[in-house]
């Protein structure tokens, strides 16, 4: 029986709550009895949930809790292999499959875009190629070979091995008499909506340790470090004008206010909310995929300067699939003639992102053709003179992927190449790493024994922590490696590098450091990031729909 008193409100009768009632619930003022029930028992659920939490937190629960979370932060194949009974967050089971060996040529890719970042700023300029100058006179700067440390030709790579990897599905379909128009809507709209996700939630993450270095004063040091290398060893001049270019001058200009702004001791919270508002806006120009002009330099983010390359693939993904799309219900002899004319179309715009999504489309339209003509070479001569034929178009391609970004004219063995890009073709190194990349990969799908070596377990593992491993590398090389490196050089009194000999054991050590690092922070990486934002995007697309 109600202790309240009972007014009339819009036709019905309301029971104001007793004062005791009001001083349970605190100021909601009246409320109906339905309301004061659901209250109750909500109230009753929290108290019992806290009273079992608290009665099972014993002190075991909380050491194996512990424990639990230690392994975790190790290596997954060091705890599956050492300590199996804990429970530990572990990869994805996955078996191997026709397009395994693009996964594997993917995790290459990355180890040779690692390579690139960290050899270019403690060896020197490893963009020239062999006899381009006096200090280019290694082995390792011969064509092929240095496409092991290359960076711009395998972003080349990464875009082929992409626009492949997402035209595998949509061919199935088209290919398939029983997949209507339902299926194909569904499978579109599935790819389209969890794009932005699995790209961009691992790529903002990405940027927040370098937000924490600037708050943590971090970030100046170690600015300071690896600026102090490259001005005593004199390898590469050119490093340190890159730490003023705009890939990193945002995030030392915001750090610069701070630092300012500290010494005229204004508050913690004023510093932070300008700091805030520079990385939030650094992340959200990545987005800006709508500007008419298309710049890549647009995306150069502050915070990680890899990430440039997050929403220009992005873009790439939207406009392959709206190619896919419109070609979806048409005979296989038109869609590969329609890919092919817009790859020529997207050349003469200068689009190579556009290049090489494309041509991954089309080399996975050409794939099961290739196969069945395959099958029909029952000549011995004519099976090893077709891949005699595919070997050499997999060198060529790997050649042309070696092109010298820069003063290729002067460059003994690409003189002929840089005689022969198109004059409307503005930057002439990537003209030649998207064909490279597409005549080599075109090349490696024919070749059985070049995808077996990329399905090898541990290139494989290297596939799946790829993406990871793209996007931390450049934060552990450039900042913890160098600074690692300089520490062992100045313990041994070599920073001028009079002994070289021992400047080579250092470099060996700090490079074995580095590696681990990166591959390790990048299986954490993959377990923790990729794998959630994968899981957030299927969750929420099961969410919204209808």
């Amino acid at each position: 029986m109600s202790t309240g008193k009972s007014v009339r409100f819009e036709g019905e009768s309301v029971e104001l709550l007793s004062n005791h009632a009001e001083d349970d619930i605190g100021d909601f003022g009246w409320q109906d009895t339905d309301m004061k029930v659901k209250w109750n028992q909500t109230r009753s659920w929290t108290s019992t949930w806290l009273q079992n939490l608290f009665k099972n937190l014993t002190v075991k629960s909380f050491g194996l809790f512990l424990l639990s979370f230690v392994v975790n932060l190790l290596p997954s194949f060091v705890a599956r292999r050492y300590l199996p009974s804990i429970k530990v967050r572990t990869f994805p089971t996955t078996k191997i499959h026709p397009t395994s060996w693009l996964d594997g040529l993917r995790g290459a890719a990355s180890l040779a875009v690692l390579g690139y970042h960290w050899s270019r700023f403690v060896l020197g300029n490893v963009d020239l190629v062999y006899g381009q100058n006096d200090e280019a006179n290694s082995f390792l700067r011969l064509p092929v070979i240095r496409l092991s440390f290359a960076g711009l030709a395998n972003v080349a790579v990464f875009f082929v091995i992409s626009g492949y990897a997402l035209s595998v599905r949509p061919i199935q379909l088209m290919s398939d008499p029983k997949a209507n128009a339902a299926t194909l809507g569904r499978s579109f709209s599935s790819s389209v909506f969890r794009r932005f996700f699995r790209l961009y939630i691992p790529a903002w993450a990405s940027t927040v340790p370098t937000l924490l270095w600037i708050q943590f004063g971090l970030q100046f040091k170690l600015n300071t470090v690896y600026t102090q290398l490259f001005i005593v060893s004199g390898t590469y001049k050119q490093a340190v004008a890159d730490l003023h270019s705009p890939i990193y001058n945002g995030t030392l200009v915001a750090g610069q206010q701070l630092v300012e702004r500290a010494t005229q001791e204004s508050p913690y919270w004023h510093q932070l909310k300008i700091q805030m508002a520079h990385f939030v806006s650094a992340n959200w120009n990545s987005t800006t995929i709508l500007e008419g002009s298309w710049r890549t330099e647009m995306y150069q983010n502050p915070y990680n300067g890899n990430i440039w390359t997050i929403p220009v693939e992005y873009r790439a993904s939207l406009l392959l699939f709206l190619v896919q799309l419109a070609v979806c219900r048409f005979k296989t002899g038109y869609r590969l003639a329609i890919t092919t004319i817009l790859i020529g179309y997207s050349y003469c715009f200068m689009r190579w992102e556009m290049v090489l999504f494309l041509a991954g489309f089309l080399i996975a339209q050409l794939d099961p053709l290739f196969e069945a003509g395959e099958t029909r070479i029952k000549n011995t001569y004519l099976r090893k003179a077709y891949i005699s034929l595919m070997v050499v178009l997999m060198l060529g391609g790997l050649y042309m992927a070696s092109y010298p970004p820069f003063d290729a004219e002067h460059a003994t063995g690409f003189v002929w190449l840089a005689d022969h890009v198109p004059t409307f073709y503005a930057w002439k190194p990537w003209f030649w790493f998207s064909n490279g990349a597409i005549l080599a990969i075109f090349a490696m799908s024919r070749l059985e024994f070049v995808k077996a070596m990329f399905c090898v377990p541990i290139v494989q593992y290297f596939g799946q922590i790829s993406f990871a491993v793209y996007l931390v590398h450049l934060l552990i090389a450039y900042q913890f490696g160098t600074m690692f490196m300089y520490a062992l050089l100045n313990v041994t009194n070599n920073l001028d590098r009079h002994n070289y000999p021992l400047f080579v054991v250092v470099f060996t050590i700090s490079t074995v450091y580095v590696y681990a690092s990166v591959i390790w922070v990048s299986d954490i990486w993959y377990r923790f990031v990729d794998i959630p934002s994968v899981e957030c995007a299927k969750w929420l697309e099961r969410k919204f729909m209808m």
